[in-house]
């Protein structure tokens, strides 16, 4: 099974996938190859899943440039969940520095 995700907002579908290698089959006779062969599926597995988040994090920033771009053509003021202006992140970059000059 390969690692997927797909998201359908009312105006715009992606899907994102990517093929695995086979998982090795079982090696009763040789652990230490079969040992060898599974940390290669692993390693082939983690690659996977990290383009796979690289791909959907690329269509989700491109996404919300969008809608900044079409927020700000409308003349609407971009607003945090709370209502207020967006300064995500903000807040914790603070509260990290802080941190730093304490430890």
């Amino acid at each position: 099974m390969a690692p997927a995700a797909a998201r359908s907002p009312p105006s715009l579908t992606a899907s994102f996938t990517r093929t695995l290698p086979p998982l090795p089959p079982p090696q009763p006779s040789s652990p230490v190859s079969g040992v060898q062969d599974k940390a290669a599926y692993l390693r082939g597995l983690r690659e996977a899943v990290g383009t796979l988040q690289g791909d959907v994090n690329s269509f989700l920033t491109a996404r919300m440039e969008d809608r900044r771009a079409a927020g700000k053509e409308a003349g609407v003021e971009e607003r945090g969940e709370d209502g207020g202006e967006d300064d995500e992140g903000e807040e914790e970059e603070e509260e990290e520095e802080e941190e730093e000059e304490q430890g």
